[in-house]
């Protein structure tokens, strides 16, 4: 069965709102009567809106018909305050997020930032409408409920704010800033707004991308420049896109059937885009799993290039290869652990696992955590010695030395009846931005001293592959995906794989202490010149991030 990703649910308000003058949207997000038959006569303008491929309204039936199973799993699983803040998440991608292209669509100047936010806000609202009636006959504007955000949000005793508006605190922060941003600009706005002109310019360095606007409209004050450009909302769009990917993936495993039926009924009937994303998994599938695995050389080599770091994104994605290797309670377990009987590498007996949960703090103290040396000494309790060594920075003119790398090594001794087993890895980090804000960062190890035979008084040599990636969702919380591909030897090696659950309980208890002792330490940053993980990281940074103007760095 192929698998289905956030393109499968989301239903785009932003195309349907550029081809018709009104429209008139649910509160679930669900289509309306007035949509449907805008959709049905601008069907032929609609594909060729920012290059967006869609036949008819027909297309979205499918996607509205999984989407509202999605919706009453939320409910149904966390409650309906989660469940709703959730479903509000998925409105709001909705209104900025291309199904197509799978990320942040084209934004072409505030005017259309400031529509759908505000179309965005009306979904929320919806339930409060008679109260905040009087919001919209107060005021004079396109924008009644973005325009008097922060009006709203003090007047609980009498309005109910939406759910998604109490947890989630990024997103209440755009919705300020935005705000303030129409409030303090809004003659400007008015009068001048559809004068500006804004190219929109992407700089690609090492998968990191940065988005700057530049203005051709020099009689804009700071706050006008500053909101001319949308990293703000390309923030959101991916912070919520994960949080969404990560249930629905959920969602798709507790419910085979569903989506097998659902497959096999409306697969046929969907948008172009839909299925050519999905025959794009598969292909990549295909690459990973036959054409480009890990071969018996690459566990030899003491460098990282960037197919180490391609090969475990893909890894890290959710796909059919991955099933939740224990069903659990959503509500009270904030990790979840998934098996994969695919062997990606030419290697025997390699396990390949992975651990997604999520963690409270922010990225920046999250990496002052994984950074220290202490970090990776306290790992595991059958570490019997450990050592980082060997640090190489980054040579840019040296295509073999294009990530700043240390090794590392361990002996382990897990008791009595079984052999010392010792594992030498070479490790290299790196980082993205979106804007100034860091959005990713991930280490990546890899073991570089392959050896087929060892002799019988020598500590047998683990082999393992694995890219840990700490994702920022939110201001104080995080998502992380800890793929790990390993052949510890022998016995040893079915009896670890069949304790994984135990395993990556402790592995999520493990980071989830280390983050509480440094949280009451107050988060000390690493030392530039003694820990390791931070100064490899760092050194990407440098290299390839120099024009990122983030506190952390400095």
């Amino acid at each position: 069965m192929a698998y289905v990703t956030v393109d499968a649910i989301v239903i785009p308000k932003w195309v349907i709102s550029t081809t018709a003058a009104t429209t008139t949207i649910t509160t679930t997000g669900n289509i309306s009567s007035n949509e449907q038959q805008q959709l049905t006569s601008t069907s032929d303008d609609i594909s060729s809106l920012s290059d967006f491929s869609m036949v008819d309204n027909v297309k979205l039936v499918p996607i509205q018909k999984l989407r509202e199973k999605f919706e009453h799993w939320l409910i149904t699983t966390f409650g309906d305050l989660k469940g709703r803040s959730l479903i509000q998440q998925v409105l709001f991608l909705d209104e900025f997020y291309d199904p197509k292209s799978l990320q942040t669509r084209k934004l072409l100047n505030n005017e259309e930032i400031f529509h759908s936010l505000e179309r965005f806000l009306n979904h929320i609202f919806k339930s409060e409408a008679e109260r905040m009636k009087q919001v919209k006959e107060n005021t004079v504007t396109d924008f009644p409920y973005l325009e008097r955000f922060e009006e709203i949000l003090s007047n609980q005793d009498h309005i109910t704010i939406p759910q998604v508006l109490r947890e989630h605190e990024g997103l209440n922060n755009l919705l300020k800033q935005r705000s303030k941003s129409l409030r303090g600009n809004s003659n400007n706005y008015n009068n001048n707004n559809h004068n500006n002109t804004n190219s929109s310019v992407i700089t690609t360095i090492e998968n990191l991308t940065v988005e700057t606007s530049k203005n051709n409209n020099n009689s804009h004050n700071n706050i006008t420049e500053l909101f001319c450009n949308s990293n703000d909302v390309q923030l959101i769009v991916n912070m919520l896109s994960t949080i969404i990917s990560y249930y629905f993936a959920i969602f798709q495993q507790y419910n085979t059937k569903i989506i097998s039926k659902w497959m096999n009924e409306e697969i046929n009937n969907c948008p172009t885009y839909l299925i050519d994303n999905i025959k794009k998994r598969l292909q990549k599938c295909n690459k990973y799993s036959k054409i480009e695995k890990l071969k018996d050389e690459d566990f030899n080599y003491r460098y990282i290039i960037d197919k180490d770091f391609e090969f475990g994104n893909y890894l890290s994605e959710f796909t059919t290869e991955w099933k939740i290797s224990k069903k659990i309670d959503l509500q009270n377990k904030n990790f979840t652990s998934w098996k994969s009987k695919l062997n990606w590498t030419t290697l025997n007996d390699m396990k390949n696992q992975k651990i997604i949960g999520f963690l409270n703090c922010s990225l920046e103290d999250c990496v002052k955590v994984i950074g220290a040396n202490s970090f990776i000494n306290s790992a595991d309790e059958s570490v019997e010695s450990c050592s980082l060594q060997e640090f190489k920075s980054i040579q840019t003119s040296n295509s073999l030395q294009k990530y700043a790398t240390v090794i590392h090594t361990s002996l382990f001794n897990f008791g009595a009846l079984f052999r010392k087993r010792s594992l030498e890895n070479v490790v290299s980090a790196k980082c993205s931005f979106i804007g100034n804000e860091l959005y990713t960062v991930s280490h990546l190890y890899k073991t570089c001293c392959h050896v087929l035979k060892v002799n019988n008084d020598e500590p047998l040599k683990i082999v393992c592959y694995g890219l840990r990636t700490f994702v920022k969702i939110d201001n104080n919380k995080i998502l992380y995906f800890d793929v790990r591909l390993n052949n510890t030897k022998g016995m040893l090696n079915k009896i670890m794989s069949l304790a994984f659950n135990k395993i990556a309980n402790a592995s999520h208890e493990l980071i989830e202490n280390a983050i509480e002792e440094k949280r009451k330490e107050g988060f000390p940053k690493p030392n530039d010149e003694k820990d390791y993980l931070w100064m490899i990281l760092r050194n990407y940074h440098q290299n390839y991030c120099k024009n990122v103007d983030n506190p952390l760095f400095k």
